[in-house]
């Protein structure tokens, strides 16, 4: 089966919506692979393999995370925001994360601060 076709179609559509729900509709995405599934279809092995990969949540990241540092155009983007005046709480909706990424990113932010900062005395000490 080609890919955005048959069942394989609504298991990525569906798929997508359960990975990633900032802007998706788990009812309107799913809603094809749901009628498929009542209607007593025959579930293919392939098919059936997509399905398990989808509900055990294989799904749900990359095999490795994309490595987030301090100066990351994301976490530049949200200090930004909050150094603006922004509350954390307003910060993380706009941004479609949650709280405590907001708090990571602050953190990972001000650390790096402080690595320069310290470094850069121990550098004029060292004149």
């Amino acid at each position: 089966m080609t890919r955005g076709s048959g069942i394989t179609g609504m298991v990525a559509r569906a798929g997508r919506a359960f990975i990633a729900a900032k802007g998706r509709i788990p009812e309107e995405d799913g809603a094809a692979l749901a009628e498929w599934l009542l209607s007593g279809a025959p579930i293919l092995d392939g098919d059936r393999e997509l399905l398990a990969e989808l509900v055990l949540g294989k799904w749900g990241r990359p095999p490795t995370r994309p490595e987030i540092f301090p100066s990351h155009p994301d976490v530049l983007a949200v200090v930004a925001a909050i150094r603006a005046g922004g509350l954390q709480k307003q910060v993380a909706h706009s941004f479609g994360i949650s709280l405590r990424t907001v708090a990571n990113y602050l953190k990972m932010f001000e650390e790096r601060e402080k690595a320069i900062a310290d470094g850069l005395a121990k550098a004029r000490q060292a004149k």
